[in-house]
């Protein structure tokens, strides 16, 4: 039986340093970026689309929601458009300042590793116990969260 090798000849070593310098260079593009990207959301009378801004910096990111009140017509509050790139690594929950049926309220905001959005009006409340009329929304605030395990 042959005896396997475990040398690597000059050139694929030197493909590999290449490979692994590549990968170096997008994590640090990706953990230093600053960006926005459109996110849609849902549970009102007419879809809420607004930019959200974010930056990441050494695995934590810090996502600024805009200021949204509109006309509620649904008991559930989300957003979608979370790039797969600004998804934390597990399940993460902030506080949020929102508006449920036209009171300000101390709410909070779920996001899942599969990039799931979905805000809660009241720190213990369940994420279908909005109001569904009168106006609901968040202040511009900005969340922290972790990114990479």
């Amino acid at each position: 039986m042959p005896t396997p090798s475990t040398s690597v000849d000059s050139n694929s070593l030197a493909a590999i340093k290449q490979h692994d310098e590549e990968i170096r260079k997008l994590r640090g593009a990706l953990d230093s970026g600053i960006g926005s990207f459109l996110g849609t959301f849902t549970g009102f009378s007419a879809a809420q689309q607004l930019t959200v801004y974010y930056k990441v910096t050494n695995g934590v990111v810090y996502l600024s929601f805009p200021s949204l009140s509109a006309t509620s017509n649904a008991n559930t509050f989300t957003m979608t458009g979370l790039p797969s790139f600004l998804a934390p690594f597990a399940d993460t929950v902030s506080l949020v300042r929102a508006v449920d049926n036209g009171t300000q309220i101390l709410g909070i905001v779920v996001i899942t590793a599969a990039g799931t959005v979905t805000f809660h009006p009241g720190v213990a409340a369940a994420a279908t116990a909005w109001t569904a009329s009168g106006n609901k929304g968040v202040s511009r605030q900005t969340i922290t969260y972790i990114k990479d395990t």
